[in-house]
C-alpha cells in the first residue's frame, strides 16, 4: 500500500492543517499517504464533524486515522468530547476502527 507513496505526513485534524492537505495539487494526492491524528473536530458537538473533514479532504485517497492521545480527558463540555474520551479507551480501538474503517473511504485505524 505504501510502496507508491513519496511522503506520509502526520497531520492533526484542525482548521489549519485539513485546510493545507485539502489544497494539495491534484496530482501530488496519490503520492502521499496522510496519517490524521484524529481529534474532535474545533467547537463540534459530534465527533463525525471529524470524519467528515477528513473525507471531503482526502477525495477517496487512502490515508490512516490515529486517535490522539493527547486529546484524551481534554476540558470540553462538549458531547464530541465525551465520545471520543470513550472511544479513547483500549478496549474500544478495534470496535472504533473497524466501524468506521468502511465510512472512510480507505482509511485505516490505529492508536497512538
Amino acid at each position: 500500500m505504501l510502496a507508491d507513496k513519496s511522503y506520509v505526513p502526520i497531520l492533526k485534524t484542525n482548521v489549519a492543517e485539513m485546510s493545507a492537505y485539502r489544497v494539495l495539487f491534484p496530482s501530488v494526492k496519490p503520492l502521499v499517504f496522510p496519517l490524521f491524528l484524529f481529534r474532535p473536530w474545533q467547537n463540534a458537538n459530534d465527533l463525525n464533524m471529524a470524519v467528515e473533514k477528513v473525507q471531503e479532504a482526502v477525495e477517496g485517497h487512502p490515508f490512516a486515522l490515529c486517535l490522539d492521545a493527547r486529546k484524551r480527558g481534554y476540558s470540553s463540555k462538549r458531547a464530541a468530547q465525551a465520545d471520543f474520551d470513550a472511544r479513547s479507551r483500549p478496549s474500544t480501538w478495534c470496535k472504533f476502527g473497524c466501524g468506521q474503517r468502511a465510512a472512510l473511504s480507505g482509511g485505516l485505524g490505529c492508536n497512538l
